[in-house]
């Protein structure tokens, strides 16, 4: 065992464990160590070694330190440097047969040691993601190139008694090609988008034919088309975020218009609801719902709200969210970086590459990205670097009318700055510079960049088909369709399969040559056949199916997915229902009135990503608030002024007419025959059993019975689910 074998293991191994090794030096690692046994008591030393020290640098390896069996079982000098491995004293005496034998079981045992470290850390290919690329029948065809009699890969792996090996896929397969950063965050087998913007109706037509062809390669058929009771309330709470109202509902169901549909889009995308419905959708993603002293979030809800109304580019709000200075009160993009520009900018870092970008960078802050090999720390850090200049002034100004002194915070950006430092897992020190895109910054700003954060908006949509519009583009399909291209809708890396490449490529194309116009983006799904189709399952073809990425299939978007209220939907849906005037939603009482009944349900949590926590799905307090809320109280109040004394009591209304009113208020929609038959029959019974039991006047019983049947349709899973 000369001293230059080892130093090559040694490298060898190194290699191995980083992930960088080629099949050539993994090649050339099995023949070193299969031929002397000095070379394999090394492997396995340094084999150990680095486990060990990924154990620590986990923070896990506490216990161990004290450990002197551990200390003293693997020399860090000694296998750092390469030294001669010490013999054992009787090294040099004639072996005997019960030595051979022992040499034997412990050569054995070092090879299974050797195949169980190849199977660990020889690099992975992307098998998951790449098998839910290939169609069926591509599958079937690499089954039938395998000749028969031949066996494959995993096949010829060694089996060990009580030891189950990870099973590798044919070479012919997968490629040893491994994810680079210009790759883009689609499916490699989709081209980039040569689809040229003419009309609306060619980005539809466009949508349509996508779709249609993924069912057809699945052999599903699509859902029926959905009623306009369905499809209205459905479209209402996407785009304006709450219910239509009864009179809303009726109005569309007797439009005699055979284009109703596509003109209450282009109606909706148009109003106050839909731009204020959008800035609360973006100011939860930018700063979450839990209320911070140090921001002001009505300032930022404000400017999005008229960013949107006045259908400003996608391109330029970012801009602006990005690279935006002043005071949390003068400018509400400011906010955004001030509610995350702590702890060495690490959360603005993370959230930018989230939101933006949905790349879920998070991961390469401490160590390389579990699954994406090209994403190392210093991506994370070369992000990291465009914030160094940004800093929070502190200071105290007095309100001139009121007197009273408060603290405001300011984003600025500093004229001297530096770049970013961070530790490797090994302990070593390394700088960063602003880099994106392939793109390092020039620290010595211009005049037209005056900061690293304008350099970074700017580098952010240099490419034809930029990231943040592919972003924007998925999670707005997520928000209109139930779910995105991918799953998570934040996780666009290389590692992600996506289940319409084509269809996301074609989309983002058009976004960016309407030159980032979000109401034209979101008319387009709208109008597409799926956003149409029913989420019921009543009368539907057992062929209709489709994909749920929870459990880990791609969705087809044949049927429409059934949605949660969001919280801030179903606050604005309760007040609607209450008889309260859509516009009066909009007002700075009503927003307050919301901001602090949303503070029941979210707090933030004290965590490396300013994470936040929620209460408010299934939990027993949503629950209660539905069952004697103040909100369900007041939709349900028979006061007088209150919206059953005026709409439902009027003493010239039929007992069916009555329901009906409650039903179309609630859910939409008209009661089904059974249900009308079923409902008036039991409140017929409640209203003769207050009379006689609780001695009521006749009409107070009716108005005591009508608000339970309205308390029912509030409280029924059908108000409070998207559809």
């Amino acid at each position: 065992m000369s001293h230059s074998s080892k130093r090559e293991l040694l490298t060898l191994v190194e290699a191995l464990c980083e992930e960088t090794a080629s099949a050539k030096d993994i090649s050339r690692l099995e023949e070193l160590v299969l031929k002397d046994a000095g070379l394999r008591r090394l492997y396995t030393e340094a084999i150990m070694l680095h486990g060990l020290l990924h154990w620590d640098a986990a923070g896990c390896g506490a216990e161990l330190e004290s450990s002197s069996e551990v200390a003293t079982a693997i020399s860090l000098p000694e296998v750092a440097s390469a030294a001669p491995l010490r013999q054992p004293q009787h090294a040099t005496r004639p072996r005997t047969r019960f030595r051979r034998l022992r040499e034997i079981i412990v050569g054995l045992a070092v090879l299974v040691i050797l195949k169980l470290g190849f199977a660990l850390f020889t690099p992975e290919k992307p098998q998951l993601a790449q098998q839910k690329l290939l169609r069926p029948e591509h599958t079937d065809s690499l089954d039938r190139q395998q000749p028969a009699g031949v066996q494959t890969h995993s096949e010829q792996s060694v089996s060990i008694p009580g030891v189950r090996l990870p099973r590798t896929a044919p070479e012919s397969v997968f490629s040893e090609r491994r994810v680079e950063e210009a790759d883009v965050a689609t499916n490699p087998t989709a081209a980039p988008s040569t689809f040229q913007l003419s009309s609306d109706d060619d980005i539809i037509r466009r949508i349509n034919h996508h779709l249609r062809q993924q069912w057809n390669e699945a052999r599903v058929e699509p859902a029926p088309v959905a009623d306009d009771a369905e499809w209205i309330r459905r479209v209402y709470l996407d785009l304006a975020g709450r219910i239509p109202t009864g009179q809303e509902a009726e109005a569309f169901f007797h439009s005699a218009s055979a284009q109703k549909r596509e003109e209450l889009v282009v109606a909706l995308v148009s109003s106050r609801d839909f731009s204020r419905r959008l800035a609360t959708v973006w100011t939860n993603l930018l700063v979450g719902r839990s209320r911070q002293s140090m921001i002001d979030r009505e300032s930022l809800l404000s400017w999005l709200d008229d960013q949107f109304f006045a259908a400003r580019p996608w391109r330029e709000m970012v801009t602006d969210l990005v690279a935006a200075r002043g005071t949390s009160r003068s400018s509400g993009p400011a906010n955004f970086l001030l509610a995350h520009l702590n702890n060495e900018a690490v959360p603005a870092t993370a959230i930018t590459s989230r939101i933006f970008l949905c790349e879920q960078l998070q991961c390469a802050q401490c160590h390389q990205h579990p699954t994406v090999k090209s994403w190392g720390q210093e991506r994370f850090w070369e992000l990291n670097a465009f914030f160094q200049q940004a800093s929070i002034r502190e200071s105290t100004v007095k309100d001139s009318r009121t007197g009273k002194s408060h603290r405001e915070r300011e984003l600025v950006d500093a004229e001297a700055f530096g770049p970013t430092y961070y530790e490797t897992l090994r302990g070593v020190m390394r700088v960063a510079y602003p880099r994106f895109a392939g793109v390092e910054i020039n620290q010595s700003l211009d005049q037209d960049h005056p900061s690293l954060r304008a350099q970074l908006a700017r580098l952010l949509f240099t490419d034809d088909h930029p990231q943040p519009a592919r972003a924007f583009v998925n999670r707005t399909w997520a928000l209109l369709m139930g779910h995105g291209f991918t799953f998570p809708v934040d996780d666009m890396g290389p590692h992600t399969a996506v289940s319409h490449p084509e269809l996301l490529e074609d989309l983002t194309a058009a976004f960016v040559q309407s030159d980032y116009n979000v109401q034209r983006l979101i008319r387009w799904i709208c109008l597409s056949d799926a956003y149409h189709f029913t989420s019921r399952d009543a009368n539907v073809s057992r062929r209709v199916e489709t994909g749920s990425p929870i459990s880990g299939e791609h969705p087809l978007f044949n049927r429409m997915s059934v949605k949660r209220m969001s919280a801030e939907q179903l606050f604005d849906s309760l007040r609607v229902a209450s008889g309260m005037p859509p516009e009066r939603l909009r007002s700075h009482s009503s927003q307050q009135q919301r901001e602090a009944w949303l503070q029941q349900f979210y707090f933030a949590v004290d965590t490396e990503e300013n994470g936040e926590s929620s209460t408010f799905d299934g939990s027993w307090q949503q629950a209660l608030l539905m069952i004697n809320g103040e909100l369900v109280q007041q939709a349900t109040s028979p006061e007088q002024g209150s919206f059953l004394a005026l709409t439902v009591l009027q003493p010239d209304a039929s007992e069916a007419d009555r329901i009906r009113l409650l039903s179309l208020a609630a859910l939409s929609r008209y009661p089904s025959p059974t249900e009308l038959s079923q409902l008036r029959s039991l409140l017929r019974r409640t209203v003769r059993q207050r009379v006689a039991e609780e001695n009521l006047p006749p009409q107070r019983a009716l108005a005591e019975g009508l608000k339970d049947v309205y308390w029912a349709y509030l409280n029924s899973s059908e108000f409070t689910l998207v559809h």
